[in-house]
C-alpha cells in the first residue's frame, strides 16, 4: 500500500513538471528559462564555448560503430569531424582553388586551415605556409619526392606559430619560373617581386620607392605586422590584417637559427636573373625597430617563410 502511494505521487509530480523537464530535454545556463522546443540540449554562452571530445585520429577509429553524427575534435588534423553513417569527414571548409578571400580554406595535402584576406586586388594567405616534412637545420632540402621545411631551432612547435622555414629552390619546387605554384597549395602561388610591389603600394608606398633596394616607404612595415610576438611591441599595428610575426631565420652557410622575436624575412618567386645573378632571389623583411619595409636579394640557401597569393 505504500508503495502505490509513492507511485501516485510521483506521477502527480511528474503532471506538474515542465514539458522541458519531462521530455527529456536538457538546458544550461539558460537561467532557468526552457531550452528551444527544436533541442534536446540547449547551451547558453556568452564567454565559453562547446568542447566536444579531443581525439587523435588513431583513438577516433579505434571507436566501436560510431554512431551517424558523432562528432570530434581530431587533434592530428586540428579540425572538427563528424561521422556521416560511412566515415569520419571534417566540418566543411571551402578547397583552396574555390575559396572566397576573406574565409578559412582546407590544404587537403595535410588538412591545415588557412584564413585569408584581401589586399586591394590581391587575395593572400593571412598566415605563412606551413607544409612539409622537417629535416634539421644543419642539412640543405634536396629535389625529392617529399616536401622539406626547417622549423626554428629543429622544434616543430615553431612551425607550428611562424610557419616553416624554406630554401628558394625548395619552395620554388626548382623551377625558376616567376608565378609558379611551388610549394603553395592548388590555386594559389609564390608571390612575385612585382606582386610584393603591388601590396606596398597599396598600403601607400610611393610608386618611386618600391624598386629601390633597403629600406622603403614610411609605415607600410607596421601595417604588416602583427601586434604580438615582436620584442619590445615592434611597433605593429597590423592594419592590413597580413600579421606578419617576428619568426627569424635560417642562416643559409651554417644552418643555424637566428632572431625570433626581433625580424621576419619572406621569400619572392623572382631571382635576380634579369642582372645574370640566377643564384640570388628578391626578399622582404621586417624588423622591429623599423616601421618600414626592407627590399634586397641574397643567396637562395637561407631559410625564410613564404605567403602565398590567389591565382
Amino acid at each position: 500500500m505504500k508503495k502505490n502511494t509513492q507511485l501516485l505521487i510521483l506521477a502527480g509530480l511528474m503532471f506538474f513538471l515542465p514539458a522541458w523537464i519531462s521530455s527529456g530535454q536538457v538546458s544550461i545556463n539558460t537561467s532557468g528559462a526552457p531550452p528551444d522546443n527544436s533541442a534536446m540540449l540547449d547551451v547558453q554562452s556568452s564567454s565559453q564555448g562547446f568542447l566536444p571530445p579531443r581525439l587523435t585520429t588513431s583513438e577516433r577509429d579505434a571507436i566501436s560503430n560510431p554512431a551517424e553524427g558523432l562528432i570530434i575534435y581530431n587533434k592530428d588534423k586540428k579540425l572538427v569531424e563528424f561521422f556521416n553513417g560511412t566515415e569520419w569527414t571534417q566540418i566543411y571548409y571551402s578547397s583552396s582553388d574555390e575559396v572566397a578571400c576573406g574565409q578559412g580554406f582546407k590544404d587537403t595535402r595535410d588538412y591545415k586551415i588557412y584564413q585569408t584576406l584581401q589586399i586591394g586586388t590581391q587575395c593572400w594567405m593571412a598566415e605563412n605556409l606551413n607544409i612539409g616534412t622537417r629535416i634539421d637545420g644543419i642539412l640543405d632540402q634536396t629535389d625529392n619526392s617529399t616536401i622539406e621545411k626547417y622549423c626554428y631551432d629543429d622544434n616543430e612547435s615553431y612551425c607550428e606559430i611562424y610557419g616553416g622555414l624554406y630554401q628558394w629552390n625548395e619552395l620554388m619546387q626548382y623551377t625558376a619560373i616567376s608565378g609558379t605554384q611551388g610549394i603553395c597549395p592548388a590555386g594559389w602561388h609564390v608571390p612575385s617581386d612585382a606582386e610584393f610591389n603591388a601590396l606596398e603600394m597599396f598600403l601607400g608606398m610611393n610608386p618611386d620607392s618600391v624598386n629601390v633596394w633597403g629600406w622603403r616607404g614610411t609605415d607600410q612595415g607596421s601595417q604588416l605586422k602583427s601586434t604580438t610576438s615582436w620584442d619590445d611591441g615592434g611597433n605593429g599595428t597590423n592594419t592590413s590584417g597580413f600579421s606578419g610575426l617576428a619568426g627569424g631565420y635560417r642562416i643559409g652557410l651554417s644552418g643555424n637559427f637566428y632572431a625570433v622575436g626581433i625580424l621576419t624575412y619572406w621569400w619572392t618567386a623572382t631571382d635576380d636573373s634579369v642582372n645574370d645573378k640566377p643564384e640570388v632571389a628578391w626578399y622582404r623583411r621586417l624588423d622591429g625597430e623599423y616601421n618600414d619595409i626592407y627590399k634586397a636579394t641574397t643567396y637562395k640557401r637561407g631559410g625564410k617563410y613564404i605567403r602565398c597569393v590567389k591565382n
